[in-house]
């Protein structure tokens, strides 16, 4: 049974809560006709030089996935930044590995409709994300 996290970015991995902009990508989601789980190929190309961004309430926070592996993220206040690496695996689990240990770990990317989300291994979804192309934050 999956659990949605509706926690900011200190928990886990912690949801990084994003909704597509539909206009920004909306030839990517040709690809994700079955609406299900990214292929890899699929996880790369939507996330490769890309900036995924949160705004729930007080909290904002958004992260920058550079096509060389780099992430870097933060919360536009200064106080809270991460840096690491993420990578599609073969079996299509996109992985982060961050200076954080619990913002570490692997999730499907999952597209329905104009939302995307990340499925982690334990069942909870994170999202839906808003994602943007580029680096619009300066990271």
């Amino acid at each position: 049974m999956s659990t949605v996290s509706p926690c900011g970015p200190s928990a886990a991995r912690s949801a990084l809560l994003f909704a597509f902009a539909a206009g920004a990508l909306g030839a990517a989601f040709g690809a994700f006709a079955n609406e299900g789980h990214a292929s890899p190929a699929e996880a790369q190309a939507l996330l490769a030089n890309a900036t995924i961004d949160y705004s729930r309430g007080e909290h904002h926070f958004y992260e920058y996935y550079a096509a060389d592996g780099a992430a870097r993220g933060g919360d536009g206040t200064g106080r809270l930044q991460i840096s690491g690496r993420w990578k599609v695996r073969p079996d299509g689990t996109v992985c982060f590995l961050h200076d954080d240990p619990n913002q570490s770990g692997c999730v499907f990317v999952h597209v329905s409709g104009a939302r995307i989300e990340f499925h982690r291994i334990d069942g909870v979804v994170e999202g839906p994300f808003t994602l943007e192309p580029g680096n619009p934050h300066g990271l």
